[in-house]
């Protein structure tokens, strides 16, 4: 029945035209153009929907393989060599979990606020683990970051993608390393007392955020990393401070003789690489009983130079002020020798209490003895060329290697000591240099 298709089609455009029609019992009015309106916009609907939305299985990426690091987090001290240990693993279709041996990969290094300072490559082995050293010699924090795998086979993969089905190249996660040390602050300083010092100082690391730093340890466990450095071993000048009421505050009594007092924190905590900080600042008690003897000496210093001046004015062989030059000389190349001597106790001081000062001890001795008899050399008008090679090895050790030490522990420079010594050095080489024919051959 109704086997003519040109019947079916007949009867089809009958019911669309018909102004009444009742499927299962109910009346419908029905035109035809409205039906064909709201048709055009079913498909039209349809069309634009199948354009813009994907379907469930297209909206979840698939990876071709994935890079994850043994550890998130990794927190050492600043100077130490850090292994850093990445797994790579196939991610997709029948070798998803497999490990991906012999691969390239490449991994980008980037500071804090996203500066790339470098680019590793390190090799997967034959368990899919990629391992390199990096160490950093500041304190900073640095992300690792796998950008780019090529595998054994030569498929370079990144986070691009690859296919059209939603199959991505590459996902890798990042290990942020912290490269930490202590940092010192003076919190209290009492000098009131002859010969001794009352310490206090916190210790805080350096680079911990100050609500601190959960890390993973291998066995899967969390260790807690505060800002306050608590229970570490802090020495002040090589004495034991302890640990007061306030977290991270450590305090401790040290002998201190010189005017000027010199500092040196020490922090150390197993499997760290131990850290100091320097200090320096007026010794009250101390200075009271230096000043007098500064005071003496510079007296008696005045009394033997016009006690010389005095017997020379006269002795016969002074006929001509030129005389003078060398005795001058003299004189102010023996000042500087006693102004040296002062940075000798000073450094001798501080070798004891922990700095590295040895150096200046073992060099600034025989200055001071050199000074001392190019100084009777250049009174007595003898050997003019061991005078001047005794100003040359003063102005060096009493400027340069002052300097120098003193920078070692970023310690303040006493710029009007050291232009005094220059100035008076200089000077007894002028004099010396312009009185060749007052010296005795």
């Amino acid at each position: 029945m109704m086997n003519n298709p040109s019947l079916k089609w007949r009867y089809i455009s009958f019911l669309c035209e018909t102004r009444y029609c009742k499927p299962w019992g109910i009346t419908m009015r029905v035109k035809h153009r409205y039906v064909t309106v709201v048709v055009a916009c079913v498909l039209l609907a349809a069309s634009i929907s199948g354009l813009t939305v994907e379907p469930a299985w297209a909206q979840e990426k698939s990876y071709f393989a994935s890079v994850k690091p043994t550890v998130s987090t990794i927190y050492l001290n600043a100077g130490q060599i850090c292994n850093i240990s990445f797994e790579a693993l196939s991610s997709y279709g029948d070798n998803a979990g497999q490990v991906i041996e012999y691969a390239n990969m490449g991994v980008e290094v980037k500071t804090a606020d996203g500066a790339v300072t470098n680019m590793m490559v390190a090799n997967t082995s034959a368990t899919g683990f990629a391992d390199f050293n990096y160490s950093s010699a500041t304190p900073q924090v640095l992300t690792f970051t796998p950008i780019i795998l090529i595998t054994q086979v030569g498929i370079e993969l990144n986070s691009s993608l690859i296919q059209n089905d939603g199959v991505y190249g590459l996902q890798a996660k990042s290990l942020t390393v912290y490269w930490d040390t202590f940092d010192v602050a003076m919190v209290r300083r009492s000098t009131d007392i002859f010969e001794a010092a009352q310490i206090s100082v916190n210790v805080t690391y350096l680079l911990v955020p100050e609500e601190g730093l959960t890390i993973h340890a291998a066995d899967g466990s969390q260790e807690f990393f505060p800002k306050i450095a608590h229970g570490v071993n802090v020495t002040v000048n090589g004495v034991q401070a302890e640990e007061t009421t306030v977290a991270g505050v450590y305090s401790a009594n040290v002998s201190i003789l010189m005017p000027t007092a010199y500092v040196l924190v020490e922090v150390s905590q197993d499997g760290w690489v131990t850290a100091n900080k320097a200090f320096s600042f007026t010794h009250n008690a101390n200075m009271s009983i230096w000043e007098p003897l500064a005071a003496v000496f510079a007296t008696t210093f005045a009394v033997a130079f016009a006690a010389v001046m005095f017997s020379l004015r006269k002795s016969k062989s002074f006929v001509t002020k030129l005389n003078y030059l060398p005795v001058f000389a003299g004189f102010l190349l023996t000042l500087v020798s006693f102004l040296g001597l002062y940075w000798v106790l000073i450094w001798f001081e501080g070798t004891s209490h922990g700095f590295a000062w040895t150096a200046y001890w073992i060099f600034g001795v025989p200055s001071f003895v050199f000074g001392v008899l190019g100084g009777v050399f250049a009174v007595r008008r003898q050997k003019q060329t061991a005078v001047l090679f005794a100003i040359s090895v003063s102005i060096f050790m009493n400027i340069a290697v002052v300097k120098a030490s003193l920078d070692t522990y970023q310690l303040a420079t006493p710029w009007a000591l050291l232009i005094a010594i220059l100035l008076f050095s200089a000077t007894s080489g002028l004099l010396i240099g312009n009185s060749d024919n007052q010296f005795k051959s």
